[in-house]
């Protein structure tokens, strides 16, 4: 009896999947380096389904481990349910040893030294496809600073892979050949406040040799004009905190969305401080995550684009009660199955709460608000419900 416990504990043990650690650090040869990764899956992760895929890179002099904690994407990754891949950025001869993207002619030794990033980051989604179950229409890549530029040089070179992009806090440092194989959607998150790479251009700061910047507009020209966006410069939003412009009605449906906030600085919008080269204070206007998930459910390689299914003022989605006041001020909400971000709104379209994760029933305290109207929106995977409500 014991002899078939231990045989059958050991089969357990042997079959057990390998995606039941959510975080996991790892590495492949390329060429003649190890190139390093982490990867996060989120809760409820099963190989029966295909998730989509996220790449997130670091900005100069930072690493993966340091850019998964002051972006939060793995919670945001859990809420939504998609993969997120970390990879790092090769180590700069010297003392520092500081890890940079070769993203044309920035940043540091990696790029004079011409490091084949794009090979790398080519070769780690194929480990990735052949590893973990994802939909290979649903590839996008993110990243601040450096990491942005060299997403910028992923929607360039690797077009018919990378299905949309979003960027923070950089520009395109072009000295490769412009030629992507299919339009490209980008959101672009950007501060009128950031010193290290100035909004209207000039030099980009801490960087050896000393590189210069072209001015975001006409980065967001290049790639509105590629995408063949013929709604242009289209101010959506405007006020004393954030302008959102958006170039839309592009070729296979693709935009170009630019946020630009007038507070935080050369970090991450919504994070946390990055430590060293990126550790201004973030802004507080807009939050990243949500705006780059939101946009990049739109977005996939194949066309027409990928939407949310919306399902408004449903039954199985209740708040209540549906009128508060300052004695009154829980409401009670009950969502539909699912693992859900909340986000809840002000008439004037403004984030006022965040839940980034979140089942079943809650109760949120509603005591800090003013009085008026307001939204709650809640995304699970594809699926977005809404609600108003009104405090009074």
């Amino acid at each position: 009896m014991i002899r078939a416990i231990f045989f059958y504990l050991l089969l357990l043990a042997v079959v057990k999947p390998a995606y039941s650690q959510l975080n996991s650090y790892d590495s492949i040869l390329v060429k003649s380096d190890w190139r390093t990764f982490r990867v996060h899956l989120p809760k409820g992760y099963t190989g029966s389904k295909f998730y989509p895929l996220l790449l997130g890179l670091h900005g100069g002099g930072g690493s993966s481990l340091q850019f998964a904690l002051s972006s939060e994407l793995s919670t945001k990754a859990d809420s939504a349910g998609f993969i997120v891949v970390y990879p790092d950025g090769k180590k700069n001869p010297g003392g520092i040893g500081a890890r940079t993207w070769n993203a044309g002619y920035c940043c540091a030794g990696n790029a004079t030294s011409g490091t084949d990033d794009v090979g790398f980051l080519s070769l780690l989604l194929d480990h990735l496809l052949s590893n973990f179950s994802i939909d290979t229409n649903r590839v996008y890549a993110t990243g601040h600073s450096n990491g942005g530029m060299m997403s910028y040089r992923l929607a360039t070179e690797l077009s018919d892979r990378i299905a949309a992009v979003a960027i923070s806090s950089a520009t395109m440092v072009r000295n490769y050949p412009f030629s992507p194989k299919r339009p490209v959607p980008v959101i672009h998150f950007h501060s009128y406040k950031d010193q290290n790479v100035p909004y209207y251009g000039g030099q980009i700061t801490g960087v050896i040799p000393p590189v210069h910047s072209p001015p975001i507009d006409s980065i967001i020209q290049i790639w509105s004009t590629f995408d063949e966006c013929t709604l242009i410069n289209d101010t959506v939003y405007k006020s004393n905190t954030y302008t959102e412009i958006v170039f839309k009605n592009g070729k296979c449906e693709s935009q170009i969305n630019l946020y630009i906030t007038h507070d935080g600085g050369h970090a991450w919008p919504g994070g946390k401080p990055g430590g060293g080269p990126d550790s201004d204070t973030p802004s507080t206007a807009i939050h990243a995550n949500y705006l780059l998930w939101k946009f990049f459910q739109q977005h996939s390689l194949n066309c027409p684009t990928v939407t949310a299914s919306e399902k408004l003022n449903k039954d199985n989605f209740r708040i209540f009660p549906n009128l508060l006041d300052d004695i009154h001020a829980f409401i009670t909400i009950e969502l539909p199955p699912g693992n859900y971000e909340l986000n809840v709104y002000d008439s004037m379209q403004r984030r006022v709460k965040h839940i980034p994760y979140m089942r079943g029933k809650t109760i949120m305290d509603c005591s800090d608000l003013p009085r008026g109207l307001y939204m709650i929106e809640g995304i699970s995977g594809k699926t977005v419900v809404r609600q108003k409500f009104i405090k009074e």
